[in-house]
């Protein structure tokens, strides 16, 4: 696989921010050891916008969107991105494109199949960790939210995008402790409680299945409680709550009580 930077315009291009010319009338092959600079570089992405600078992929221009595409070691999505001889080319193709990453807008004019990078991650499939702790003998109390050292009943986790919980792993410094964690949901009261495992013996534990039945929302809050259970408390005991969230909504808020 190639990739040269081909110069558009009756002058030298200088490419300040990553030191490289593309001379006049020149066609310049990017070294593989280059690649980090050019995806690193604002400059390039001025230059493939404006025109002066078309980047060629094995020997084919690429319009400005999956030029930088490539530039910017997106190679998982060139594979999405075709260009064919015409719009009716196009349209015969059966098969669908299946992407994860960064958005894409479409349009068709004549024979032209214009496509837009909007150069922003996804959010949807992302996991996020709340850690909860106690570094005492942890029987009938709350845990800590990790960075807080204050009671989880007090100062709860806060969700911070739509999601659901995905994993949950416990562990803590006794062979055989036993209790039962429970997860609660904007709130302290029973009508709270969405959630309870039960430990057993354990001086580690963890948990992946049936727990998806709870979602949650941006803002939404999260605590932890160790409820007193037949055999030997834990002690010293991290709880962690793996969240993955459920589409691409984003935001920002706060709440005073």
């Amino acid at each position: 696989m190639t990739r040269e930077a081909r110069n558009n315009i009756g002058s030298d291009v200088f490419i300040n921010d990553i030191g490289e010319t593309v001379n006049t009338g020149d066609t310049k092959v990017i070294h593989p050891t280059k690649y980090g600079h050019w995806a690193a570089s604002v400059d390039v992405d001025a230059y493939i916008d404006s025109g002066d600078i078309t980047i060629i992929h094995n020997g084919l221009d690429l319009v400005p969107a999956q030029g930088k595409c490539l530039v910017h070691e997106l190679t998982d999505y060139m594979e999405s991105i075709k260009t064919y001889p015409s719009v009716q080319s196009i349209l015969r193709q059966t098969k669908k494109i299946r992407y994860v990453g960064p958005f894409w807008d479409l349009s068709v004019s004549g024979n032209t199949l214009d496509i837009a990078a909007q150069f922003s991650a996804t959010a949807e499939g992302k996991e996020t960790n709340l850690e909860f702790f106690d570094g005492g003998n942890v029987d009938n109390s709350w845990l800590n939210l990790v960075g807080a050292n204050i009671n989880s009943d007090d100062t709860p986790g806060v969700i911070t995008a739509n999601c659901k919980l995905r994993a949950i792993s416990f562990t803590n410094t006794r062979s055989n402790a036993s209790t039962d964690i429970r997860l609660y949901k904007n709130g302290t009261s029973i009508p709270n409680l969405f959630y309870t495992w039960e430990i057993r013996g354990s001086r580690y534990a963890w948990k992946t299945n049936g727990l998806d039945a709870v979602t949650f929302s941006i803002g939404d809050t999260v605590r932890v409680y160790y409820a007193s259970a037949p055999g030997q408390s834990p002690q010293n005991s991290v709880c962690i709550l793996t969240f993955v969230n459920t589409d691409n909504v984003l935001g920002e808020g706060s709440v005073s009580i």
